[in-house]
């Protein structure tokens, strides 16, 4: 579902491995919602 103003958030579970430190987070928001979500993955 695509929000009003054109905003989108897709999640997936994926099956391979993510290599986390070659991501670019946008400052700001985008940046307290990647470490929530890295908070979040099970190690």
């Amino acid at each position: 579902m695509e929000a009003a103003d054109g905003d989108n958030l897709r999640l997936q579970n994926l099956k391979n491995p993510i290599d986390m430190t070659r991501l670019h987070i946008y400052p700001g928001f985008g940046r307290k919602l990647f470490n929530y979500v890295l908070s979040r993955i099970p190690q």
